[in-house]
């Protein structure tokens, strides 16, 4: 791997990585429309979220579910193009990995939006679905039943961030892949720090909302968080307690 090859894989990703698509799609759609700091009630509940996040999730919740779920793809793609170009040109170099951790950096730090942008989750998602597809299947696949058994959807939303560590030390263990996997977790992480903040503040206040009303504030729909609620190892353990 050459220094001047690996410089132009880290700018092509960051600058691609810097392509608001939730801005874009906000000046289509709302043109008198911006993004800032939202506040969101969870419906059925006094919880109230601040998020200055330009995301797909923010767009969805301005605009609505098929206009988050378009800039949701349009992020994975601007991910997945340039992954994929450069595993092709040379599969065997680590361009690849560092062109995708780099769009993530665009992403979350975008240079074209004053450096705010999101979280980086589809980012990070579309870079896996060239640089280790079987991989994301396998691990949201084990996330799937963590969480239904755990009781919490963001233990499936953002946990498989932290399973997908564990997966590349097994699967891959050469330092490229694990300083890729690392690299956009902490960006992640980092990025996810005002959030996190508030989801343990409400955690230990003991006030969380069913988890029927977060699936569906969310997106997932009610069924899945009415599972939750009723058969989850938590909610079974609470329902022994009380009798």
């Amino acid at each position: 791997m050459t220094l001047l090859m690996a410089l132009f894989a880290l700018a092509l990703g960051y600058l691609l990585g810097s392509v608001s698509f939730a801005k874009l799609m906000l000046r289509l759609v709302a043109p008198g429309e911006s993004f800032g700091t939202e506040r969101q009630q969870i419906p059925e509940s006094d919880i109230v979220f601040e998020t200055d996040s330009v995301s797909a999730t923010t767009t969805r919740l301005k605009l609505g579910t098929r206009y988050g779920c378009a800039v949701g793809i349009l992020d994975m793609f601007k991910a997945a193009l340039p992954t994929l170009a450069l595993r092709l040109y040379a599969p065997e170099a680590a361009y690849y990995l560092v062109c995708a951790a780099a769009v993530v950096a665009g992403h979350n730090w975008p240079l074209f939006n004053r450096f705010k942008g999101g979280r980086g989750l589809s980012a990070i998602t579309g870079g896996l679905l060239v640089i280790d597809p079987l991989g994301l299947v396998v691990i949201i696949a084990l996330a799937w039943p963590l969480a239904l058994v755990i009781g919490h959807l963001l233990v499936l939303r953002w946990g498989w961030m932290l399973l997908m560590i564990a997966w590349f030390c097994f699967t891959k263990g050469d330092a490229p892949h694990l300083a890729y996997i690392l690299a956009v977790n902490a960006m992640f992480w980092f990025a996810m720090r005002k959030e996190l903040r508030q989801y343990v503040h409400y955690l230990k206040q003991g006030t969380t909302p069913r988890q029927e009303v977060v699936t569906a504030y969310m997106g997932a729909g009610r069924a899945l968080g009415r599972f939750m609620d009723r058969y989850s190892l938590i909610a079974l353990l609470r329902r022994r307690r009380a009798r």
